[in-house]
Order: structure tokens, then sequence, then C-alpha cells
């Protein structure tokens, strides 16, 4: 802040390292099971990479609505980006906002309004296509006032995605069509200035 930046927190909510009775489970000491979301069987669900959490719980919920307030009014961050935000449900993510929108310079020493809050919009996993809530998806997110990662802006600009074959697929910024790079992934120079046009196209909507 002195430097004149924004400290924007990587928030990771979604998962835990560990689960059950492993030593390093914490939320299992409070309340057994119950931090946590399961499966049909009674299994933690772990499509995030780890244990996920269950946030769609009241006291999960909270627990992550008080520790933001607590970094934002305590020490001061300006913004937070929340790690596979599409794995909490929106009532979640509107709750952590009207949470630091509540925050004012008087009483707490920050503007909360002033403070940026945005995720990883992806829908996948247990939770897909709000079979458990409604997510914190890209298209839900919409009008909220909470930004999400827009995935196809970075593919147009970067070129390709993160599952691709070829990790040559230019983009917009990395040559595609004005400097290619001679992979037969990136096509022909008429099938580049389409996609090209495209790109352009989805740049700008981003």
């Amino acid at each position: 802040n002195g430097a004149g930046l924004r400290v924007v927190m990587d928030v990771v909510y979604n998962h835990t390292t560990a689960s059950g009775q492993d030593p390093k489970s914490v939320l299992d000491r409070i309340v057994p099971g119950y931090y946590h979301r399961l499966s049909a069987t009674g299994t933690v669900e772990t499509s995030t990479c780890c244990a996920n959490t269950a946030t769609e719980h009241r006291m999960m919920e909270k627990l992550m609505v008080d520790s933001i307030v607590t970094w934002a009014r305590d020490y001061k961050v300006d913004g937070f980006r929340f790690d596979l935000m599409g794995h909490h449900s929106k009532a979640n993510m509107l709750a952590v906002r009207e949470a630091l929108d509540s925050l004012t310079v008087k009483r707490d020493g920050v503007d909360g309004k002033s403070i940026y809050v945005y995720g990883e919009g992806w829908n996948f996993g247990e939770v897909a296509n709000d079979a458990r809530f409604e997510q914190a998806t890209q298209l839900n997110m919409a009008g909220t006032g909470i930004g999400t990662f827009s995935d196809r802006l970075r593919d147009a600009v970067r070129g390709g995605g993160p599952f691709d074959e070829d990790p040559r697929i230019q983009g917009f910024a990395s040559g595609l069509l004005t400097d290619p790079n001679g992979s037969p992934a990136n096509g022909t120079p008429e099938e580049q200035a389409q996609r090209m046009l495209l790109y352009h196209d989805q740049i700008k909507v981003g």
C-alpha cells in the first residue's frame, strides 16, 4: 500500500489439506464430519483436488465470512480472489459481499465497499450445474458486483486452453496470424484470420 499498490489476497475456502482423523484435520476436531462436503456414501468429496469444504453449511459459511472480515478490517486487505469460487454457493459469496459492504471507515477503519471480490467461477465436480445449490459460477454471478475470471478472454489473448495437446496454439498477444510459430495446430493463414476475428470479439466482450 505504501508503494501505491492495492493488496489482493488469494483465499482458498473450497478445500482443506486434510479431513477425518488426519492429524492436520483441524475442522474435524471441532465438529467431526460437519465442515466437509460428503458424497452419498459418506466419503469426503475431493473434486477440487483435496477435501472439499461444505460452505453450504451455516457455520462453514460463517467461518468464511468472519475470516474475510478480519482480513479486511484488521489487516486492511484491499481485495479477495476466491479459488474455485464455483464450489461455493452464490449465497455464500453474497454474504461475503454484504459483510464487507457493512464495514465503514468511521467504525472499522476501512471502506468495505471499496474492497474488490472476484474468483474462479468454474462449473464442475459434485456441485456442477447447481446440483446442490445455486453456485457462484460465471453466469450465476452476473449483476452481483462480484467478478469472475473469463476463460474466453484468457484463451483469446494467449491462445489455446489449459487442456490442449499442443501448447503452441497462438492467440492475439502471442502472434496468431501476425507472427506464426509454425505449429500446424494454428491452421492455415485463412483459418488463423478467422480465429483472430473471433478472438478480437471475445477480447472486446471480456
